[in-house]
């Protein structure tokens, strides 16, 4: 039995030496000449036919392979496109965590200039306060003495005049 590994050029020598091997035992098979050359040219047009048909067969199987290198071929194209799509995609990502990573640094210096502003602005005013203040409760403090200095000399002198007294007593102070 013939197989495609076999390949054309077996069955071409095979039916040559069958040929070869009819012509040269004439007697092999018990029938006349020219049946026998009948019969041999009937195989011989068989085996022609299934040939032609392996022929065939072998141009569509290599047609095949082709539509199937071709589409390999695309299949790869297709690769190299997706490779190279994925490749700047991963670029853009990465372009991307740089943006955010120099968005996010942005905002955390914004941040600490305006807490760092807020405390200075704080620390003046404490710093102010405590300036401006300072002056206004030394002079209220000297008022305070003076008043409790000018109501210890009233009180005493209101005790060795009558009217001054009476006078003091009107208003509260004694």
């Amino acid at each position: 039995m013939l197989t495609y590994r076999e390949g054309t050029g077996t069955i071409a020598l095979r039916c040559a030496l069958g040929f070869v091997f009819l012509i040269l035992f004439p007697g092999v098979g018990g029938a006349q000449p020219a049946q026998r050359t009948d019969a041999v040219l009937e195989q011989l047009a068989r085996l022609a036919e299934g040939q032609h048909q392996l022929g065939e067969r072998l141009a569509r199987v290599e047609e095949g392979q082709r539509q199937l290198d071709e589409r390999l071929t695309r299949m790869e194209e297709g690769q190299r496109y997706l490779i190279d799509r994925f490749a700047r995609v991963e670029e853009g990502q990465r372009q991307l965590g740089e943006r955010f990573d120099n968005l996010w640094t942005l905002v955390i210096t914004g941040f600490g200039a305006l807490l760092t502003g807020m405390f200075a602005l704080v620390g003046f005013v404490l710093w102010d306060r405590r300036t401006a203040l300072a002056p206004a409760v030394r002079q209220m403090e000297e008022l305070q003495e003076r008043e409790r200095r000018l109501e210890e000399v009233l009180k005493r002198y209101a005790a060795k005049s009558p009217e001054l007294a009476e006078e003091l007593r009107k208003v509260g102070m004694l």
